[in-house]
């Protein structure tokens, strides 16, 4: 259908208003209380327009589009009247908007300007004019708020937090803070309020130092925080961050670790030149700062030495989960064509045991199966040991919309953690009995006809082998090593075989040295029997913690697999890389970041480089790792902050970091995108890539490369997976993997194979490994301590 607007026809929905309709095809309709993605409330009453046949004029918000409408959006009797509300709205505004630190970006201020709307026509009385503190970053400003209630809206229903509401009538009316009331929560500081606010009502403790009249530039690049990888905007002035915002602004989707957690860029800490030991001292006040050439060209020469000495396998490399793909990709290439070694392995490594290396993208196995966006087609959510109000809370804002939308959710988890509220059932668990639960959930589809005879039919094996099995497992022993009972492992049982599309999701657990990766095991089994894989809104899917975890896995960064999980076992994949390498690789299986203190100190490993990692602060048993670290030959950090790890090396490396880098990463759910270079390196610090190109130059094989699109084109012509991508096509947006053209748009569901061409999957029985770490509680040591990452909690601090 069709409408009239300003004489001209324009397409339209039934679905949309006028405002809508009017934005999308470019008509500027002023407004100060509507965003597209909460519902209109009509406020403001500036978006009037007139309507034929209509005598008076009518909000375009409020009003839907209609087959045959004619639309006027200006006239004088529009303006005049936009004129009176605006200095309406200015006789409750206190301050003076010319030496406000908003203007002249504030909307109100704008919309002022452009009906010539004066601030003094109306004697009004600014109310509740003291500032509150919504939390530790976000600052209300009574005086200035015109009531438009998009803060409260976006919060409500965007980030479905409730952290802000309104109260009282009249003059008397205000926005406050939420606490107490029915589901209210406190207040994140996730700046979607801020972002939204017409008025500089709202505003955050960082906007003090935007800069006035300065000019600004803004650059596309990806959040550097968790593994969602939303897309972000950094507005830089002067080689400062003064903001940053989600792609889709102001009401995108960004928590408050990617909206506010910038400002380490600019941290004095940084490290800005090369540094080296004297003596055998192991505190940075021992290190001195040398030129590149020094410090790269002993860094070369202590590296050979031991590796003609000791042999290749010698010498271990750590990568790192926020680092660029590019830059892991050419550590894993030092690793292996320089130092000859598959000694290699990330951060991601701790979740990731070699055993797995065989199954490389089986279900479960730490690759999601599904994209983020499909959680609003999943009929069902069972999220296992997650708390993605802590680690992702864009996620989780997600998992609240699409509650209220009538997804159901069952939450999985020791802790009475914030999803609990909007989920239909808590299995509350005690801790490290993940694996036991999900068999007792297996063993009762399986035992009462529920599972998906047709799937499991056709596209598994080992089904006999995983029912004989669970056949063993009693339910009795199931209830008291879970603390659930047999009534509600049954009740969840029967939902999930139920649901039409299920989607699982879990991270490390609450206690993941003990079931991180064997839960992921377990979940492949219940996702199997129940036909829930290899389609939109049903799979497996581990939400990683940095960044870029899944792109250091994808790049290499495994003791056991090459780029794009190509096996080092398969003579022609290596043989592929020593063409394209011109090198001779090892064939041998490297000692994985589990296993590496154990070499260390048993004097198998001799020397170690570490890129963007700390294992003395972040590896189980510190104590430990520290004694492992102190025995090392040679130890090389290469990072952008004197961590814990780099005060114990004999050499370190200063990086740059996100917002100086170029090149991409990879989100959890397989989409690689751009990241951009929005200012310099401080000092001398370099981007990783670079770092390691000059060393491997120093160490007689040169690696020369223009640039980061330069290697990916490189990974792109190794990996089938990555071969459809590339950094101009890139630029429109991120692509998931496998993407194996130049027209394939990439793969959302990983396992879709497993329909399309009837292949099958191997169901396995999984035995929880060790005991239950609360079995030895007892009235003298009642408590049991677990791991986790919270909100604020830049994990091992690199």
């Amino acid at each position: 259908m069709a409408i009239t607007i300003d004489g001209r026809l324009v397409e339209c929905s039934p679905e949309e208003n006028i405002l809508e309709v009017a934005r999308r095809n470019g008509v500027d309709i002023p407004s100060l209380c509507y965003e597209s993605a909460v519902h209109a409330w009509g406020a403001c009453r500036l978006c009037i327009v007139e309507v034929d046949g209509l005598e008076r004029p009518v909000p375009a918000c409020l009003t839907r589009a209609e087959e045959g409408l004619d639309v006027r959006t200006e006239s004088p009797r529009l303006t005049a009247a936009r004129r009176v509300i605006l200095e309406l709205l200015f006789s409750q505004h206190a301050g003076e908007c010319e030496s406000c630190n908003l203007s002249p970006a504030c909307r109100l201020f704008a919309l002022a300007q452009r009906y010539g709307a004066r601030r003094d026509r109306f004697d009004g009385s600014a109310r509740h004019t003291s500032t509150v503190e919504l939390s530790p970053l976000v600052m209300h400003d009574p005086s200035k708020c015109i009531l438009c209630t998009l803060c409260v809206r976006v919060c409500t229903e965007l980030e479905a937090a409730k952290a802000l509401r309104l109260v009282g009538h009249g003059l008397g009316a205000r926005v406050a803070p939420a606490a107490g009331g029915e589901g209210a929560q406190p207040c994140h500081s996730c700046g979607r309020c801020v972002a939204v606010c017409p008025a500089g009502a709202l505003t955050d403790k960082k906007m003090a130092t935007r800069p006035r009249g300065m000019s600004t530039k803004t650059v596309a690049s990806v959040c550097p925080h968790c593994s969602l990888g939303c897309p972000v905007q950094i507005e830089v002035a002067q080689d400062r961050i003064i903001e940053v915002r989600p792609a889709a602004a102001p009401a995108g989707d960004l928590c408050t670790m990617g909206r506010y957690g910038w400002d380490f860029v600019h941290s004095p800490a940084r490290l800005t030149s090369p540094l080296i030991k004297l003596g055998e001292a192991s505190k940075m006040a021992h290190l001195r700062p040398v030129s590149w050439d020094e410090a790269l060209g002993m860094a070369a020469d202590r590296l050979r030495r031991i590796r003609d000495r000791c042999g290749p396998q010698a010498i271990a490399v750590i990568g790192s989960c926020r680092s660029t793909n590019e830059a892991n990709y050419l550590l894993q290439k030092f690793a292996r064509a320089v130092l000859g070694t598959n000694n290699l392995d990330s951060g991601a490594g701790m979740r990731w045991p070699p055993q797995l290396a065989g199954d490389d993208l089986a279900v479960g196995t730490g690759i999601m199966s599904n994209s983020l966006d499909e959680i609003s087609q999943a009929q069902l959510i069972v999220l296992v040991s997650s708390d993605p109000e802590q680690t992702h809370p864009v996620f989780s804002a997600r998992l609240k919309r699409a509650a209220r939308q009538g997804t159901r959710i069952i939450v999985v988890d020791p802790r009475l953690i914030d999803l609990v509220a909007c989920a239909e059932m808590h299995l509350r668990l005690r801790v490290g009995a993940e694996v036991t639960l999900v068999n007792g959930l297996v063993k009762v589809i399986i035992e009462e006809g529920l599972y998906d005879h047709e799937f499991v039919e056709a596209h598994t094996e080992g089904f006999k082998d995983l029912a004989g099995f669970l056949q063993g497992l009693k339910m009795q022993a199931v209830c008291r090593l879970t603390g659930i009972e047999e009534r509600q492992i049954r009740e969840a049982a029967r939902t999930i075989a139920a649901a039409d599309s299920v989607m699982f999701f879990y991270t490390t657990g609450a206690h993941h040295p003990m079931c991180g990766h064997e839960t992921g095991l377990a979940l492949r089994n219940l996702a199997l029997v129940t036909g829930n894989i290899g389609r939109a809104g049903a799979g497996v899917n581990a939400l990683r913690l940095q960044n870029n975890a899944q792109g250091a896995c994808d790049m290499g960064v495994l003791p056991g697999v090459l780029p794009g999980y190509q096996k080092i076992a398969d003579d022609a994949v290596v043989g592929k890389f020593e063409r394209a390498w011109s090198v001779t690789l090892p064939r041998q299986p490297g000692i994985s970041r589990t296993d590496l203190v154990d070499a260390i100190l048993g004097g198998q490993v001799k020397a170690l480089y570490v890129m963007g990692e700390n294992p003395a602060a972040a590896d189980p048993n510190p104590a430990r790792t520290r004694l492992a670290l102190e025995t090392l030959e040679l130890l090389i950090v290469q990072d952008v902050f004197p961590t814990e790890t780099a005060e114990m090396a004999h050499i370190v490396l200063p990086a740059a970091a996100w917002a100086e880098v170029d090149g991409t990463y990879t989100a959890a759910d397989r989409r690689v995108q751009r990241v951009r270079a929005a200012l310099p390196p401080p000092g001398e610090a370099q981007p990783d890539w670079l770092i390691i190109c000059r060393l491997s130059d120093h160490m007689g094989y040169p690696m020369s490369y223009s640039g980061p699109e330069d290697i990916w084109a490189e990974v792109a012509s190794l990996c089938p997976v990555f071969a459809g991508i590339s950094y101009s096509r890139l630029e429109r947006g991120g692509l998931p993997w496998p993407c194996t053209g130049t027209s394939d748009p990439g793969r959302k569901h990983l396992h879709a194979w497993l329909r399309q061409n009837n292949t099958r999957e191997q169901l396995r029985p999984v035995q929880p490994s060790g005991h239950l770490p609360g079995a030895d509680l007892d009235e003298h040591y009642p408590m049991l301590l677990t791991t986790g990452k919270r909100l604020y909690h830049y994990q091992p601090g690199t």
